[in-house]
């Protein structure tokens, strides 16, 4: 056992010296050598801290059956914990099944925490950025559009803007919220034009999203209504716009704490 756990460990330490096709092939060689073997049993075991151990010990190694054996519990595993563990290791090692795939195995539809599904989808977004710009305008899939919007922001991809454009105007105001903060985190300058006139939005907590999408992306052209914000009849959004203004005007301090 000893043995194994050195060995192990040395393939570990080598692993993270290690890039792409290099690394991939040190993760093979470790599989052909049945290294991870005793761990991947023990995603069987009955214990769920035995099934547990083995997903946090798995979780330091990208190997083929190490990825195939996690996508196994994250979909079949009786336990939601143990799921959403493995399911949060796939997504570090970027190998989340497709979105429809992780909404449906992870019930995402019905599970109400939502910083699970901004998780899980910012994972997804890079590699199956297409497949969610599919869901966007899908009625089954409306109940969880925020989170959807939002990933579109990590994908990278500047041609998301169609859609994040389009949700800012929507009727929910949870949607526009996650509009800007996938404009934020996209960062481009288009997103400009239909930002600023939400800096003037009904809807208190679109106002203060849109007050951090403005800092963010350092738009000069918003200053004059983030000062007219600091006077808003909220005080979040209020204390929003002095720490906005502070950053678009560094010489200028914030006027309440």
């Amino acid at each position: 056992h000893y043995r194994k756990s050195a060995r192990m460990q040395a393939v570990l330490n080598l692993s993270r010296l290690l890039r792409g096709s290099e690394r991939a092939k040190l993760m093979a060689l470790a599989d052909d050598d049945g290294m991870f073997d005793s761990a991947l049993q023990e995603l069987k075991h009955r214990k769920p801290r035995r099934r547990t151990n083995a997903i946090e010990l798995l979780d330091q190694f990208e190997s083929r059956k190490c990825v195939m054996a996690l996508r196994s519990v994250m979909a079949n595993d009786p336990i939601y914990e143990l799921r959403l563990a493995a399911a949060f290791t796939l997504a570090r090692f970027g190998h989340l099944p497709s979105p429809r795939d992780t909404i449906s195995q992870m019930s995402l539809l019905t599970n109400e925490n939502s910083r699970i599904h901004l998780a899980l989808f910012r994972a997804v977004a890079p590699i199956y950025t297409d497949q969610l710009r599919d869901l966007v305008n899908d009625p089954e899939y409306i109940m969880i559009k925020p989170s959807i919007i939002d990933a579109l922001g990590w994908s990278s991809d500047p041609s998301c803007l169609a859609e994040i454009a389009s949700a800012s105007s929507d009727i929910e105001p949870d949607i526009r919220c996650a509009a800007l903060r996938a404009a934020g985190q996209l960062g481009h300058p288009h997103a400009a034009q239909w930002i600023l006139p939400m800096l003037e939005d009904s809807d208190e907590s679109v106002r203060i999203q849109a007050i951090r999408c403005a800092a963010r992306l350092s738009l000069a052209q918003a200053i004059p209504r983030i000062e007219a914000l600091a006077n808003d009849s909220s005080a979040w959004v209020r204390w929003r716009a002095d720490e906005a203004l502070s950053a678009l005007k560094p010489s200028r301090p914030a006027l309440r704490a």
